[in-house]
């Protein structure tokens, strides 16, 4: 990516990505970009692995509050 030209809501990342990168590069990039912080959600399927700085595991349902939460919306229910 050259640059980023609006402010995202919320960045959502694998931990692990192509040519060796890492969620790390990703929030330093967007960290680098906006003069405000940017709320960033990073996932995972490698259960068990010993990730820097990686928190405690959701259950589906607290991931999509907390996904919602960041983006600053209210979820509508139809």
């Amino acid at each position: 990516m050259d640059g980023i030209e609006c402010l995202p809501d919320l960045v959502i990342s694998d931990y692990r990505l192509p040519l060796s990168f890492t969620a790390h590069d990703v929030v330093r990039f967007i960290g680098s970009q906006f003069s405000r912080p940017v709320p960033c959600l990073v996932i995972t399927g490698e259960a068990g692995t010993n990730l820097q700085g990686a928190l405690p595991a959701l259950s589906a349902d607290t991931l999509a509050a907390r996904m919602v939460e960041l983006a600053g919306r209210k979820p509508t229910i139809d």
